[in-house]
């Protein structure tokens, strides 16, 4: 088993943390950064729409409560690119948030308070569908 300090070199990701929250955005970072990530943030849509085009992100970590939903899941680049995995991120939600994040076209969802176990099962799914992961499975 790979270390922790090890770990995104293992599964490297771009990943940009999409919060309007700016205790759980930096919380969520906080995460990342321990895992060995170096995250973008963006707290509103227009952050979100800004930072994508300008860079190519493997991940993004996204509050649904972010306005404007649906122009931010429309992202993606022209060409042969890989548009990004979307992962809803929320605190104390009901059970039900999976399926709301689901039909919020999410590819998947994170429930709170974050589980760090949760987050990188996640991570290691994200760096092997993105074709990044460098380790054997």
């Amino acid at each position: 088993m790979e270390t922790i300090d090890a770990f995104a070199a293992a599964y490297p990701l771009d990943i940009l943390v999409a919060e309007n929250e700016n205790a759980d955005r930096l919380s969520t970072k906080d995460l990342l950064v321990q895992l060995g990530y170096l995250p973008d943030e963006a707290s509103t849509e227009k952050d979100i729409l800004k930072k994508a085009g300008m860079k190519q992100y493997d991940l993004i970590l996204m509050d649904l409560r972010i306005p404007d939903l649906e122009s931010v899941l429309g992202l993606s680049n022209p060409g042969p690119t890989i548009t990004p995995i979307f992962i809803a991120i929320a605190g104390a939600v009901p059970r039900t948030f999976k399926d709301i994040s689901l039909k919020a076209r999410m590819d998947s969802c994170i429930t709170g308070p974050m589980d760090r176990q949760e987050l990188i099962l996640q991570l290691k799914a994200c760096s092997l569908l993105a074709g990044k992961c460098i380790v054997k499975l």
